[in-house]
C-alpha cells in the first residue's frame, strides 16, 4: 500500500502517517494513565455529534488543568479532516471510529530539565523542571462491527462483580479519561463468570451506576428510567436516546437503579458511541423481560437510523460479512494481512456463522446508504448449532495458538472424510444489490 492509500493521524500539531502515531514510554498517559480521551464515530463518513463530543472533552480537560494549546473549533476542523481523508480509504458502506487523546506530556520525575519546552516549572522529588508540552492525538480506526453485530440480535449479557465503580472522591464521574483498570478488572470477574457477558458496575451503596464502556437504561411500565445524571458520565449516546425517546413520547426519567430493578424490568438497554444501543437480554444468569430484544430496543434503533440516514443494524450485518470475505480472498489469493489468514475450517465456519446472522435478520424498513435495507442477507441454509455461532463470534479476537487448537481439533474429528468430498449446506447468501 503506498503511503497515499495509508490512514493517517494528527499528532501534536503534524500530520503524521498512523503508524508512526506514538507516545514517549515517560509520557504521563503511559505512566500514569492521566489521559483525557473522547471517543467518536461516523455515519457515512460524517463525524456524528462532534460538537458535544469536544464540549465535554474541553470539561474534563478542566477538571485536570491541561490546557491542549488549541481551540475547540480548531479541534473540530482537524477531526473533520482526518474523518474525511482516512474515510475516503474505505470500502463503501464502512464507517471509522475516531479517538481523541490528550495527556500532560511527560511525566516530570522523568525529564530531565533540559527536555522542557514550556516556561512553566513545576517543583518535583528530583528538583524543579519545565513542565512539558501536553500531547494532543487524534487517529481513526475501522469499526469493528463484527464484534457486535449478533448481539443486535441476540442480546448482551451482564453479570455483577465485586469491582465497584470508582468513587466520586476520586474523580468526578463527569470526567471522561482513560484510567479504566475498575473496568478491566471488572470484565475480567464478569468473564470467568460467563465468557460472553460484560461487568455491571454498582457503586459503594450498591446501585446501579453503569456497564464497563456503556450507560444502563431500563424500560419498565411505560418509560425509560436512568441511574442519576449527577452520578455517572454524561452519555452522548444517552442524550441521544432522551431526545429519540422524546420524539417517541416515551417518558424519560432519572432515580437510583438497584439490581432488583433492572431483573424486574421490561428492557435493559446499553448505550455507547460505536454501538449506539444493545439490548441486555441477560443478567446474573437470567432472562431480562422477554429474554429477547424487545419493542423499545426496536424503536429507538429506528428512530436513530432515520436519524442518521442509515439502516444502523443492517449496515453491521454487511460490513461484518464484508470483512469475512476479505479475509478468506486475501488468504486464498496470498494477500492477507497479518492475523487475517483463515484456514479451510474456520473459512467454512465463519460462512455459516454469517449465514445464520442473515437467517435471523428481520426488515427495520430503513433503507442503507447505497440502497441495501436490513435483512438483504437472508439465505436459506439451515441455522448452525449455538456453539460453532459462538467460536465464529469470537474467532477474529482469539489468540493464534487457540485457533491452532481448534483448527488442529478439526482435522483430527474429520481425518476420515473425503479430502475432496462435496461440503454440505455451506454457501455464502447471494449479495444485496447496491
Amino acid at each position: 500500500m503506498s503511503a497515499m492509500n495509508q490512514p493517517i493521524a494528527f499528532f501534536n500539531g503534524q500530520w503524521i502517517s498512523a503508524s508512526a502515531a506514538a507516545i514517549s514510554l515517560d509520557d504521563a498517559g503511559f505512566v500514569q494513565g492521566t489521559a483525557v480521551a473522547e471517543q467518536l464515530r461516523t455515519f457515512g463518513g460524517k463525524l456524528f455529534r462532534l460538537r458535544e463530543h469536544l464540549a465535554r472533552l474541553a470539561y474534563s480537560l478542566e477538571i485536570v488543568s491541561v490546557e491542549p494549546g488549541m481551540t475547540l473549533d480548531e479541534l473540530a476542523g482537524i477531526a473533520e479532516e482526518l474523518a474525511a481523508r482516512n474515510h475516503a480509504l474505505l470500502p463503501p458502506g464502512d464507517d471509522l471510529g475516531l479517538s481523541i487523546v490528550v495527556t500532560p506530556g511527560v511525566y516530570p520525575t522523568f525529564a530531565p530539565p533540559a527536555q522542557g519546552d514550556s516556561p512553566i516549572s513545576v517543583d518535583t522529588e528530583i528538583g524543579t523542571v519545565p513542565q512539558p508540552r501536553p500531547i494532543v492525538c487524534l487517529h481513526t480506526y475501522r469499526l469493528p462491527f463484527h464484534l457486535w453485530v449478533k448481539k443486535y440480535r441476540e442480546g448482551q449479557r451482564l453479570v455483577t462483580t465485586g469491582v465497584e465503580q470508582v468513587s466520586q472522591r476520586c474523580w468526578p464521574p463527569a470526567l471522561k479519561c482513560r484510567s479504566r483498570m475498575h473496568y478491566y478488572l471488572a470484565d475480567r470477574q464478569a468473564a470467568a463468570i460467563d465468557p460472553q457477558a460484560r461487568a455491571l458496575l454498582l457503586d459503594a451503596q450498591g446501585f446501579v451506576v453503569e456497564a464497563s464502556t456503556a450507560n444502563v437504561l431500563i424500560y419498565r411500565g411505560k418509560g425509560l428510567l436512568s441511574p442519576p445524571l449527577s452520578k455517572i458520565l454524561h452519555g452522548i449516546s444517552l442524550s441521544v436516546v432522551t431526545e429519540l425517546a422524546g420524539q417517541l413520547g416515551i417518558p424519560f426519567t432519572e432515580r437510583d437503579l438497584t439490581i432488583d430493578d433492572l431483573s424486574a424490568a421490561d428492557e435493559v438497554l446499553l448505550t455507547s458511541t460505536s454501538v449506539c444501543i444493545l439490548p441486555v437480554t441477560q443478567l446474573n444468569g437470567r432472562p431480562i423481560g422477554a429474554g429477547r430484544p424487545d419493542r423499545t430496543f426496536s424503536e429507538l434503533m429506528r428512530a436513530w437510523s432515520a436519524l442518521v440516514g442509515l439502516d444502523i443494524i443492517a449496515q453491521a450485518e454487511l460490513q461484518a460479512h464484508a470483512k469475512v470475505e476479505t479475509r478468506i480472498r486475501n488468504t486464498r489469493d496470498g494477500t492477507s494481512h497479518q492475523g487475517e489468514s483463515l484456514s479451510p475450517a474456520s473459512e467454512e465456519a465463519t460462512r455459516q456463522g454469517l449465514e445464520h446472522t442473515a437467517n435471523s435478520s428481520g426488515n427495520h424498513g430503513v433503507a442503507l446508504q447505497g440502497g441495501a435495507k436490513s435483512g438483504a442477507l437472508s439465505g436459506d441454509s439451515a441455522p448452525i448449532d449455538p456453539d460453532l455461532a459462538a467460536v465464529v463470534a469470537a474467532w477474529p479476537t482469539l489468540p493464534e495458538a487457540t485457533r491452532q487448537s481448534i483448527v488442529a481439533a478439526v482435522k483430527v474429528a474429520t481425518a476420515d472424510r473425503p479430502a475432496n468430498g462435496p461440503r454440505q449446506g455451506v454457501g455464502l447468501p447471494a449479495r444485496p444489490n447496491g
